[in-house]
């Protein structure tokens, strides 16, 4: 009867739909520019760009749509800007990959000039302010994800067959399938990316782009990185019942990989579950 209620939960999980990014604002890990800001745990970017104010002679409709034209401007070179320095993997960002590849070059440049209104508004003097967005899932990672990150067919035979064993069913005892992997990486001095690798004690691979299923890539990034560890039902990629591990060190060009130790990584890799979740992408990473 247990092993029946692990396969749908294991086939729930394959089936899960992908939530609404931004699940818990306040979690979100965010970085400051001086007019934008990267969500990377909503995975979005967010560029202002003001107008200056209308000469005295302007006025009415047209000078308003001057303004905001202006203002719109500013905000796509500002979000190009954004854009180009977001990082990929490593030392590498999205502006080597444009340079080295044209055809996304031109992609992207489009997207950021497409990129949707979010808030516009007129100050006192007449400037206009606007702020864009864009997503930085969807078309844009499908776009800049390389292809070694790639589709992996469901494995609920696997997990039917491994927990039916006799093996599977003394290691599966007592034990519940997690909800989503958490790593705590305060203090590390982590850099977030696109793209990043979760390292054993002897440098082996436990989470990467190996790993994780393209179409969840795509649709909501390898990880959530966060403010703090998400709790209760707030946060559903990772919650509830999270494996909450530490990281023991960043490396890495950029440092953005992780370093675990060896007993985290053998929990990590005890369950056929939990292969079921890094494939899923439910991984959040809490940064300081």
């Amino acid at each position: 009867m247990r092993n029946g209620c692990l396969l749908i939960v294991a086939l729930a999980l394959v089936a899960a739909p992908f939530p609404a990014w931004g699940e818990d604002l306040a979690l979100d890990y965010t970085q400051t520019f001086a007019a934008g800001k990267i969500n990377w745990g909503g995975g979005k970017i967010a560029a202002t760009g003001f107008s200056l104010p209308p000469k005295k002679t302007a006025g009415g409709q047209a000078a308003a749509a001057d303004a905001l034209s202006a203002a719109r401007q500013k905000a796509v070179e500002t979000l190009a800007g954004l854009t180009g320095d977001l990082r990929l993997s490593g030392g590498q960002t999205i502006a080597d990959t444009m340079a080295k590849t044209p055809s996304i070059a031109e992609k992207i440049d489009e997207m950021v000039r497409a990129a949707p209104v979010v808030q516009q508004n007129f100050r006192s003097d007449g400037a206009a302010e606007i702020v864009i967005e864009l997503s930085l899932y969807g078309g844009f990672a499908q776009l800049i994800l390389p292809e070694d990150i790639r589709h992996f067919e469901a494995i609920q035979s696997v997990q039917a067959d491994q927990e039916n064993s006799p093996a599977g069913a003394k290691a599966n005892a007592g034990r519940a399938p997690f909800g989503g992997l958490i790593i705590d990486a305060r203090g590390l001095g982590v850099n977030p990316a696109m793209m990043f690798a979760v390292l054993d004690e002897n440098g082996k691979p436990v989470y990467g782009s190996a790993y994780v299923s393209r179409e969840y890539a795509v649709q909501w990034g390898m990880a959530a990185y966060v403010t703090r560890i998400p709790a209760g039902k707030a946060f559903p990629r990772v919650t509830p019942m999270p494996l909450v591990i530490k990281g023991l060190r960043a490396v890495g060009v950029a440092r953005t990989d992780i370093v675990i130790s060896n007993a985290d990584a053998a929990k990590l890799k005890g369950a056929v579950e939990n292969l079921i979740l890094l494939r899923q992408g439910r991984v959040a990473v809490v940064l300081d």
